[in-house]
């Protein structure tokens, strides 16, 4: 296996800490460090790099491992115009032990 080397960055230069980097249909993939980093050793051979980041445009781009070359690439991600879904959560005390309410979840298919 040969190292693919690389860093994952916002447009504003930042670095994008715990990205998810992974190699298409294949088990090769990894994550970026504190400071966007990444590493990741993969065979020869020809991928498509996919990254993802929460509250970021996720990019796929192809790649080629090179055992005779540096294999480094370098991401920018945009920001995504898609806002995350809302959860609501509701709580409740119960001042006995004894639970006197119950839950079901139905699910509509």
């Amino acid at each position: 296996n040969y190292e693919i080397t690389g860093k994952v960055t916002i447009k504003s230069g930042e670095p994008a800490p715990f990205a998810t980097i992974m190699l298409g249909n294949t088990k090769y993939a990894t994550s970026s460090d504190e400071k966007g980093d990444f590493y990741l050793y993969a065979p020869q051979g020809d991928y498509i790099i996919t990254v993802s980041y929460v509250g970021y445009k996720s990019i796929k781009t192809e790649f080629t491992v090179n055992p005779e070359g540096a294999n480094t690439i370098n991401f920018v991600l945009e920001e995504s115009s898609t806002l995350l879904q809302e959860v609501e959560i509701i709580g409740r005390k119960e001042k006995g032990y004894k639970n006197t309410n119950s839950f079901v979840l139905h699910q509509r298919r």
